[in-house]
């Protein structure tokens, strides 16, 4: 359970909101997405009638893939990585710095500043979230979940990528980013489905999952990452 590895005390002087990883995450992100609804759609019936500082239609594929469920997986991982490793997973101060970079990245396509300022702090997001994940993992040795400082690092470069597009620097068609994000969606649902959903059946089946769903679990992974790699760079 959460509460083995945390201390009561300190638990007490945090607010409750930042007291585990998918609290503020789960809660404003999909407060987020309702709202990203909403706003697309006023823009594409009426499409002056709001002023984003970027194209309207990058805005809304970008917010729903690295807005709002960046900010699942995020939440997700970092309370997750408490069961996985038995060490206090990221709260109080250092969780509402992280928050906090992920609301900035949103609020900043409403305000005048440079779309490389949104790319720094989108991108630092992800980054303090594989850092709070993967310094946990390597810390404690859980080679099992090493798998997610790479994943997180990839989602990481495609955020950049697609801010790059935007701003010209990079030369790649922006369906492609946005694809490839899906497919990285993909990835890490499979990686995460591979391992919850046998659990929960051994659990409550009391049968053991076979190596043979191991190896195909990794087969499917392997299948998810050369499709994602095949898309990204135009084979088909």
């Amino acid at each position: 359970m959460l509460l083995n590895v945390t201390d009561k005390q300190k638990e007490d002087k945090i607010p409750p909101l930042f007291r585990l990883g998918f609290r503020p995450f789960f809660l404003f992100g999909a407060l987020y997405s309702c709202l990203v609804i909403i706003v697309w759609t006023g823009l594409y019936i009426h499409p002056g009638m709001i002023s984003l500082t970027v194209p309207s239609l990058w805005w809304h594929a970008h917010e729903m893939l690295f807005g709002f469920s960046m900010a699942i997986v995020g939440g997700f991982l970092m309370t997750a990585v408490q069961n996985w490793t038995s060490v206090p997973g990221t709260r109080g101060i250092k969780l509402v710095a992280i928050f906090s970079l992920w609301l900035l990245a949103r609020l900043s396509f409403w305000v005048d500043v440079p779309i490389w300022t949104s790319l720094v702090i989108d991108t630092l997001f992800i980054i303090c979230v594989a850092w709070s994940l993967g310094y946990r993992v390597v810390m404690t040795k859980r080679q099992r979940n090493y798998l997610f400082i790479p994943i997180l690092a990839i989602a990481a470069l495609l955020n950049a990528l697609s801010y790059g597009v935007l701003l010209g620097e990079v030369s790649l068609p922006i369906n492609q980013v946005w694809h490839s994000t899906l497919l990285w969606f993909m990835l890490l649902i499979s990686v995460m489905g591979g391992r919850v959903i046998p659990f929960f059946t051994e659990k409550k089946l009391g049968i053991q999952v076979s190596s043979y769903a191991s190896v195909a679990r990794a087969g499917d992974y392997r299948g998810v990452c050369a499709a994602d790699w095949c898309h990204f760079s135009g084979r088909h």
